[in-house]
Order: structure tokens, then C-alpha cells, then sequence
């Protein structure tokens, strides 16, 4: 009877703890990793692109108040594009700092690339164009800007306030 129970078991078949915590986390990497592929973005795109151009308007706007003599405008290219640009010379990109590469943005390119396929509607911009003045608020106060993101379904509102040039977002879908 003692040897019987001295007797080593064989282990049983079957998943160690282990095993099945490996497995969950590969499983979940997996996952996390390929969810965002097959997932919607046309929210992300939306709110990337909003955040990247309300961003270069407050750039512009800053840097317009801290050189009044030399204000930085907005100019949009409805097909995608925007630019900062100095007043005086408005088709020509400033250079951004700390690199050799015109402030230009292309959405679907470099730092527009997340923003691919979003399409710009401009309402209430004369020549396409943004001009801030030594306080920040619009040049033109006569002007109620919009810019409209729209990708798929949904869109994106910026509005900016005549006087302060405080940018509003609202977005929506339809």
C-alpha cells in the first residue's frame, strides 16, 4: 500500500493557468492591433483634422498678436490644403520653425495624413482666406467664418467669433 502511494502521478492532459494566459493576451494584442483597422474612422479623421486646423488658426493668430506689423493669415484651398502665409504675400507658405519645409498642410499627407479623404466646405471667407488682427479677433468683422469637415456621414463645424477669434466646434452627422 506505501508504494502505491509513493508512486509519482502522471500528469493529466489538459491546459495549465498558464497557458490560457498566454493565449488570452496574444488574443487581446491581436485584437487591439486589428479592431482600429476594421473600425469606423470617419470620427477620428473628423476630429484629427478639426484639432489640426483649429491648432495652425490659433498659430496664426499668436503670431500675428506678438508681430502686428507682419500679421499670418489662414488661406484655404477647398480641395484639402491650407497654408499660414504672411499678409503681404499670401500664396507663399511661411517657413516652419525648426525645419526647412513650408507651413503647408495636404490632408491624406504628412501632417494632414490622419485627415485623408476629408473634404473642406468653406462659408463666408473672402478669398478663402482668414486675416487676424493685432487683438486676434477677424480683420473683417463683418464676417461669420465656417469651415466644414465632412467625411462619410458625419462633418465637423469650426466657427470663429468676429472679435476674439475664439474657434467653436460642433459636429454633427447627415
Amino acid at each position: 500500500m506505501a508504494q502505491r502511494m509513493r508512486r509519482r502521478r502522471e500528469p493529466e492532459g489538459g491546459f495549465a493557468l498558464i497557458d490560457l494566459m498566454v493565449t488570452l493576451t496574444i488574443v487581446a494584442i491581436m485584437a487591439a492591433v486589428l479592431f482600429p483597422r476594421i473600425a469606423d474612422d470617419d470620427h477620428l479623421r473628423l476630429t484629427a483634422a478639426a484639432r489640426l486646423i483649429a491648432s495652425d488658426i490659433e498659430m496664426a493668430q499668436v503670431m500675428t498678436i506678438s508681430n502686428p506689423a507682419e500679421p499670418i493669415i489662414v488661406k484655404f484651398d477647398p480641395g484639402g490644403t491650407y497654408w499660414l502665409a504672411p499678409a503681404a504675400d499670401p500664396d507663399t507658405p511661411i517657413v516652419r520653425s525648426g525645419a526647412i519645409q513650408p507651413y503647408r498642410v495636404v490632408f491624406g499627407q504628412g501632417r494632414g495624413r490622419t485627415a485623408a479623404d476629408v473634404t473642406l466646405v468653406l462659408t463666408d471667407l473672402e478669398n478663402n482666406t482668414l486675416s487676424f488682427n493685432e487683438q486676434g479677433g477677424l480683420v473683417d468683422l463683418n464676417l461669420q467664418p465656417e469651415i466644414k469637415l465632412v467625411h462619410g456621414s458625419e462633418w465637423v463645424k469650426l466657427t470663429l467669433s468676429t472679435m476674439t477669434g475664439t474657434i467653436t466646434e460642433t459636429a454633427g452627422s447627415g
